[in-house]
This record gives C-alpha cells, structure tokens and sequence, in this order.
C-alpha cells in the first residue's frame, strides 16, 4: 500500500512523520489514530480498530520524534514529565513515555472538525436539537458531557459556529483547541509550572480573569480539577451563557462528578447538587456522534 512505500523512502530522508500520520488518517477515512511502541499503529475506523503500518523504524526515533514534537508546540516531555500534548493545526495529539508506559512509547492523534461540523451532524430526534437550540439561544447555561470521543467539543464548537456568531466568546482550555469564530473572541490557556514549581497560572484563576473581560459567554473547554468552583461560582453569580463539558456517562453522573470536583467550596454544595437553570446534554461515543438526552 502506498504508506508502506512511503515508509521506505522516509527511511532514507528525514521525514515528516506527522504528514504521514495524516496521511494514514486519510487513507482509512478515520479521526483517530494510536501507536503502541514504533511497530504497532492501530486506526480507529466505523466503530472499530484496524491495524495499520507504523511509518516508525525504531522505538528510539519515535521517542525523539515526539519530543520534537513536544518543543513545536512548546510543551515539556521528558521521562521526568512522562505524558503531555498539544494541538497542530486540526490535529490533537497526546503521547505518555516510558517508563510510565509499559509498552514503549503510546501517542494518539485525533483529528478534530470544528470548522465542518454543525449541529445536523449529530444523531438526534429533531426535537431534541431543536431544545437545544432553543436553550442556547435563550442564554441557558449549559454542560455537556459524555466519554472520552463522544464529540463533546465537537458539539461546543458547532453551537458556537452556528449560533454565537455574533458573540465576544472567551474560551478557557489547557491546550487551545477550540477555534475563534469572529475577531473579537478571546482564547486563553492555562500555564503549567515550570520544573521549579515556578509561573503556573490555572484554569481556576483564568476563569476569574475572564469575567472581568466582560464576554458574552464564557466557555470552559472542560472541567477536570478545581477550576469547577470558580465555574460554579460565576454560575450561580448572575452570569448566564455558561458553557462547558465533563467526562461523565449520564446527567447524574455530571452532577455527581461537578459536585465532587467543587467539594473544597462548601457553601456551594446544595447548589451544585441540584445545578438549578442548567442544561445538561448527555453523549455517546458513536459514529457519527450522538446526543442521548438533554435535561
């Protein structure tokens, strides 16, 4: 097959294994990809795993080839560090090294469709999407969540694209991932420390310092640590419009885990609990994505 060819001649030049990652992406008409050590490459395609060619000769180019990789997008890898990721152009990637990895070096890349997607491309009853529509129009605040590639950003980034377009949206994310939709948007991402535990600025902090940028909606790319308190507080603060997603598989499950993540905040508790005023949209993994429920 032509990567196999492909293969040969990156042997003999120094390739660009990204282009040819893409490539295999390409190929098979997939968004997902992983490499289990140099000579094990598997394609997520309809639904399932297909085995394909590592373009790789070696665990040790592989290795140094993600570290490069690491430098383009100015992310520390090291086995210190041991996982990390970034985003090029439309592509997601996140790699975990030895000796955190039992199994050589592990490095998924993901294509994303932000730019493509819209709303018609979830699998949904239409009376389902049209309450969807209906409460992102009305300003409700809404939470999505689902599993790991369910099309939660997805689903965010089409909302944004199709129905804020007019709207100075400010995104919060650890890795900028979700585009701009007009030139008055803001993107902002958290720091992390650097090895002296030095000029870390979270997401928690972030999401404080865009409130006072005073944005037609605030967006958090998604709620995975404490940055659940300060987005529960402007919450319940007055602020309306808020949009963010969670790794949860049910309304209750988000409940539950938001309640947890923001358990240092006691006087928000209750409220947490009940998340009185918001949306929640629930998720599965499928192809294409769907959208379960809404409640």
């Amino acid at each position: 097959m032509w990567w196999q060819k492909r293969r040969i001649e990156v042997r003999e030049n120094p390739p660009d294994y990204l282009e040819v990652l893409k490539g295999i992406l390409e190929f098979y008409g997939a968004t997902e990809l992983f490499l289990r050590g140099f000579n094990e490459l598997w394609v997520f395609s309809e639904g399932s795993y297909v085995k394909g060619e590592s373009p790789f000769p070696s665990d040790d180019l592989l290795l140094q080839w993600v570290q490069d990789l690491a430098d383009l997008c100015q992310v520390r890898l090291d086995p210190v560090i041991g996982s990390g990721g970034g985003v090029v152009g439309c592509h997601r990637w996140h790699a975990v090294l030895p000796p955190l990895s039992q199994d050589g070096v592990i490095f998924v890349l993901r294509k994303h469709q932000f730019q493509s997607l819209t709303l018609d491309s979830f699998r949904a009853p239409l009376n389902l999407k049209a309450r969807i529509v209906n409460a992102f129009s009305t300003r409700q605040s809404l939470l999505i969540c689902g599993p790991t590639a369910s099309g939660k950003s997805s689903l965010l980034a089409a909302l944004l694209r199709q129905f804020a377009a007019r709207e100075r949206v400010i995104t919060l994310e650890s890795v900028a991932e979700l585009p701009l939709h007009n030139e008055y948007s803001v993107r902002l991402c958290e720091r992390h420390p650097n090895p002296d535990g030095i000029g870390g600025v979270s997401l928690e902090h972030l999401v404080r310092e865009a409130l006072r940028l005073t944005p037609d909606r605030l967006v958090l790319g998604e709620i995975r640590g404490i940055e659940a308190r300060a987005w529960v507080e402007a919450l319940f603060s007055g602020h309306s419009g808020l949009l963010a997603t969670i790794h949860a598989g049910s309304a209750a499950e988000a409940r539950a885990r938001l309640s947890m993540l923001a358990a240092g905040h006691h006087d928000l508790t209750k409220e947490v609990s009940e998340l009185r005023g918001v949306g929640i949209i629930v998720m599965s993994r499928s192809s294409p994505p769907e959208i379960l429920d809404f409640s």
